[in-house]
């Protein structure tokens, strides 16, 4: 991996010399072309204004050149897309999103490559949003307290975990695991990383209204002295063309984690990704999860259910939570309407969680963006995948989920 990188930034100053070497011979031969333009019409005495000839037919005789539109572009390992390149060689970062239903909307939460969704105390869910390149990112929260089983994802991309005070099980995790992290509830430098929204604080209240920026996180970033390539070759595999996968159809994918928070993804079939909608209290009306910024639904390309061990702390009065992640388990892969069953497994706490299909084959996803949904493997009856229309229940021998699909009796 580190090998990899260090040929990417080889490859990336090689292209700027390039292109600055390239830009010089070109003001130099302009300039010499003009030079000896304005000596002619200084000798040839009529003293008329001649049009720099010369000039033109030079800079016709240049050969054109052509521009290469991924030029300074290079994968995004987090999605598969396009990006600059400069952002592909950083470590990504990981913010701890407030999903609380006074946190809403949220904001930056559009510009994340990948999203993770874990349940936590007080019947809610919080957010992990992942970002490859996030330096111009200029509002993300609200930001939130850190909990320990949030490390295993943010490992997963050997990214640094952004949040806004932490349980203390999370501050043990800290240091046991020499996790590199910024707190902005800590004092310098650590303090720089966020800023109170005044009017989240009348509106939502105090702890709805902390957020960062790319920018802020880049200064604390350097400040500490974090690494900043990355160590470990986490990187997603992904099918070089769009690929359909075999499986049942999936046209809404609903997720019950309590009364309170309830997920909820509907395929559109002309964008070919799966819109995202959320309850986040008791009514049960679904709302459109938007972008606070830019005032869009967020949409992905492939959402994964990962099913796991959930329970509750012995003796935590809070009801804080435990996810057992480094382990293996069964879930779900969606993509382009879709659905088929998988498996996941992580074998250590800084490994990668693997995803497989059932015959051990590593998953390939769509390029695009990501939803990871880790939910409580004994809660399996509150998952539902439907499909349109809704003719015939069946359940899936794999994982016990209601499947819905469409019958062929007439």
């Amino acid at each position: 991996m580190r090998e990899r990188l260090e040929a990417r930034r080889k490859a990336i100053r090689a292209r700027k010399r390039r292109r600055f070497i390239s830009l010089l011979l070109i003001i130099s031969i302009i300039g010499g072309t003009i030079y000896s333009c304005s000596n002619k019409n200084i000798e040839n005495k009529p003293v008329e204004v001649e049009k720099p000839k010369e000039v033109v037919d030079m800079i016709k005789l240049e050969p054109a050149i052509e521009i290469d539109p991924l030029e300074g572009k290079d994968i995004n390992p987090l999605t598969g897309l396009y990006i600059d390149e400069e952002d592909v060689i950083d470590r990504p970062v990981a913010v701890m999103i407030n999903n609380h239903n006074r946190a809403q909307p949220q904001s930056g939460v559009e510009a994340a490559d990948i999203i993770y969704e874990l349940p936590v105390e007080g019947e809610f869910t919080r957010l992990l949003a992942i970002y490859q390149g996030y330096k111009d990112i200029e509002k993300i929260g609200p930001v939130r307290s850190a909990r320990h089983y949030f490390l295993y994802p943010n490992f997963d991309h050997d990214a640094v975990y952004i949040h806004y005070g932490a349980s203390y099980i999370a501050r043990k995790y800290f240091t046991k695991l020499n996790t590199p992290n910024i707190n902005g509830e800590l004092g310098y430098p650590d303090s720089e990383l966020s800023w109170r929204d005044k009017e989240r604080i009348k509106t939502k209240g105090m702890e709805h209204s902390a957020y960062t920026s790319g920018e802020k996180i880049e200064k604390v970033w350097k400040a500490k002295e974090f690494r900043t390539n990355k160590d470990v070759d986490n990187e997603f595999k992904f099918n070089e063309e769009d690929t359909d996968v075999e499986g049942k159809r999936a046209d809404k994918l609903t997720l019950e984690y309590t009364d309170y928070q309830i997920a909820k993804f509907e395929y559109d079939e002309e964008r070919k990704e799966y819109l995202r909608f959320q309850t986040t209290n008791s009514s049960g009306n679904f709302h459109k999860h938007i972008d606070r910024e830019t005032g869009n639904q967020l949409a992905f390309k492939n959402v994964i259910v990962q099913y796991a061990t959930v329970k509750a702390i012995p003796g935590d009065k809070e009801g804080r939570k435990d996810i057992t992640l480094v382990s293996e388990g069964t879930g779900y892969y969606l993509t382009n309407g879709n659905v088929m069953n998988i498996k996941w497994v992580k074998s250590a706490n800084r490994n990668t969680t693997i995803y497989k299909d059932l015959e051990g084959n590593e998953l390939k996803l769509n390029a695009g963006k990501t939803f990871i949904c880790i939910f409580d493997k004994n809660k399996k009856k509150n998952v539902e995948i439907t499909a349109k229309p809704v003719l015939e229940e069946v359940t899936d021998e794999q994982s016990g989920t209601n499947i819905t699909s469409e019958s062929s009796a007439e």
